[in-house]
């Protein structure tokens, strides 16, 4: 839990490759009168996660830049659905040349019109990967992650990494997951994210957090395993 520089807007803050962003705790009759004190309390171009739509409009009228609309979603993982048996699919915990090896199927996954699209460059994809991986405020958890091999070919990968910063969300997170769209083979990743639901229950975890964009439709992939929405918001990134 981290206060702003104005009490007046307590907040939690959350760091993730050396970005930290401040979820705002706005109580939901506060209107849109509290944009003068947010604008106030932090400095300029730091993003903000912002629960309430008439403060994120407010912000954005101010001249604030409007980011992704997420949902934040929590599993209970006394109840873990089984895992499916794919042909065909190996999985595997994370390796440090991981990185590099999923950078192709990294762009492929967030193409064209997806709402997380990445670029085509595959160092920039790799060093994505390298962030997560070695994030010093959510370190990953190598032996719980997994790597979906197809022919001897990493091809996707659950990233799970350990947050403990926000109060009420901390533990593990699925930080980052995504399989090549080139692979004809159904469910992998439904395969990745249950096993790392099954290795965290047998490793004591109780809970298991995620951020995905509104329209990412791995969405459907969640709920689908049980996840479910406790927050939703919007990015928002202050005015200069």
């Amino acid at each position: 839990m981290a206060d702003t520089p104005d009490r007046a807007v307590p907040a939690q803050a959350w760091t993730v490759a050396g970005t930290t962003v401040y979820m705002p705790l706005l109580d939901p009759a506060a209107g849109s009168g509290v944009v003068a004190n947010l604008v106030d309390a932090y400095q300029p171009k730091t993003p903000l996660l912002v629960t309430a739509p008439d403060v994120t409009e407010a912000l954005i009228s101010a001249g604030g830049t409007r980011g992704r609309h997420v949902y934040l979603m929590r599993h209970d993982l006394q109840d873990v659905p089984p895992e499916p048996t794919i042909a065909g699919l190996t999985l595997r915990g994370w390796e440090p040349a991981d990185a590099r090896r999923l950078a192709p199927s990294y762009i492929a996954a967030y193409g064209e019109g997806h709402p997380d699209q990445r670029g085509p460059d595959l160092e920039l994809a790799a060093e994505s990967l390298n962030h997560t991986s070695d994030d010093p405020d959510n370190p990953l958890m190598t032996s719980i992650s997994q790597v979906a091999v197809v022919s001897g070919e990493p091809i996707g990968v659950a990233m799970v990494t350990l947050s403990e910063q926000m109060t009420n969300w901390s533990g593990p997170w699925l930080m980052n997951t995504f399989r090549s769209p080139d692979i004809a083979i159904r469910r992998i990743g439904a395969a990745m994210i249950v096993r790392t639901m099954h290795l965290l229950k047998q490793s004591g975890y109780t809970y298991y957090g995620l951020m995905v964009t509104t329209k990412n439709p791995a969405y459907n992939v969640y709920t689908s395993l049980g996840f479910k929405v406790g927050l939703e918001g919007t990015m928002v990134v202050l005015p200069e």
